[in-house]
């Protein structure tokens, strides 16, 4: 079945000036955006770098180390990489304005990237989230709360570009969290940075409340908007969408992985369209009346006990807390039984049962960790008797 990867073997000799940007190529942003390109590519917007030539640097300071970028992001991002570095469409298109930013205490994680595709247009590509416990923590408080910095950080950089190059067309993307912050940010900004933007691109990331949709400066580009979901998408129908904007993209994968945009299929320069399944309807329903029902401090008490039971294990980032069952388990066992509940709660609803498999070594944890934790509370209480 032919994904993106296949859309650059057949089109990847047709450049932007030949061929405008499409949904594909934006499919293919919002994954490069992975991509840590940390003192390779400038942060200043007029500093810019062929394609191939930080491609190259990148994959050779890399060397030989795995290509595992950490939970639910691709391994074949890399593959990608080296790619387009070999592919005309790609590989002469400039990089700069890399922006990476990681902070525990104020609990945010951004990154973003743009790329001058041709004479007239630019590509704003914001990143998703990555494996950070801080990145997945602001990920919730996305959909929990009215804003997160990340959002106001994307602003800043959208207005930055429309400052550097004022005369361009600009396309705005991401993917998860990304495609949260492209369209926040879009609507955000300045009239003047507004009128640059021909295309914005939400790719399976969270929603908003409805009064967002309601917004003066949301109306004004709504027509320039794109949100585009797999049929069993979960995070893309965490609260609200404009169902105007919204497509549904076919994925060859199975439940949460089709969040995974490699999975998604195309046809030329398009995607190819389904629909949304019953199940994914229904679960849509649930989340969001969860969410609403539940009290402020309610929300915040949950995810910020959830975070901090997986940062008790030392880890900083989800892989590394998944992948140690034994220090989880002893994490869990000391905290005080309302806390447990709300852990195995939350995981349950955050990271949803269509993904248990994935953290496979601790789904037997909060089956019966419970019941021997009782167990042994009610035999401590026979001898004392």
């Amino acid at each position: 079945m032919p994904n993106f990867i296949d859309y650059l073997k057949w089109r990847g000799d047709i450049t932007f000036d030949v061929s405008p940007f499409n949904a594909v190529d934006n499919l293919i942003f919002s994954q490069l955006c992975f991509v840590d390109f940390s003192n390779i590519v400038s942060e200043n917007p007029c500093e810019a770098m062929p394609l191939h030539m930080a491609a190259r640097k990148t994959l050779a300071r890399m060397g030989p180390k795995s290509k595992k970028l950490g939970f639910m992001i691709p391994s074949e991002i890399l593959d990608l990489l080296e790619l387009l570095a070999q592919t005309p469409r790609y590989r002469d298109i400039s990089l700069c304005a890399y922006h990476s930013e990681t902070d525990t205490e104020e609990e945010y994680q951004f990154a973003a990237i743009s790329a001058l595709i041709s004479k007239d247009n630019l590509v704003v590509t914001f990143r998703g989230t990555d494996d950070t416990l801080v990145g997945w923590k602001e990920d919730f408080n996305m959909v929990l709360f009215p804003n997160v910095p990340s959002q106001k950080m994307a602003v800043e950089y959208l207005e930055g570009i429309h400052k550097a190059y004022p005369e361009k067309n600009i396309y705005v993307c991401g993917h998860s969290k990304g495609g949260n912050l492209a369209i926040y940010s879009s609507t955000m900004v300045s009239d003047q940075t507004q009128a640059s933007i021909v295309g914005v691109y939400n790719n399976d990331g969270p929603g908003f409340n409805k009064e967002f949709f309601e917004k003066e400066e949301y109306l004004s580009l709504k027509d320039r908007m794109h949100t585009i979901i797999p049929q069993s998408s979960f995070v893309g129908l965490m609260f609200e969408q404009d169902e105007d904007s919204l497509s549904v993209v076919k994925s060859t994968a199975f439940g949460a992985f089709q969040h995974d945009v490699f999975s998604w299929q195309v046809m030329g320069p398009a995607l190819e369209g389904a629909s949304l399944t019953k199940e994914t309807l229904k679960d849509k329903k649930a989340f969001n009346a969860w969410v609403e029902e539940m009290k402020y401090e309610d929300r915040k008490d949950a995810v910020n006990i959830l975070f901090d039971f997986l940062a008790s294990t030392g880890a900083t980032t989800l892989t590394e807390a998944f992948n140690n069952s034994p220090k989880l388990i002893r994490a869990y066992r000391e905290l005080p039984e309302e806390k447990r509940k709300i852990v195995s709660t939350s995981l349950k609803i955050f990271f949803h049962e269509r993904i248990k498999n994935m953290i496979e070594p601790i789904t037997p944890l909060f089956k019966n960790l419970n019941n021997r934790v009782q167990t042994k509370k009610n035999n401590d209480e026979e001898n004392i008797e």
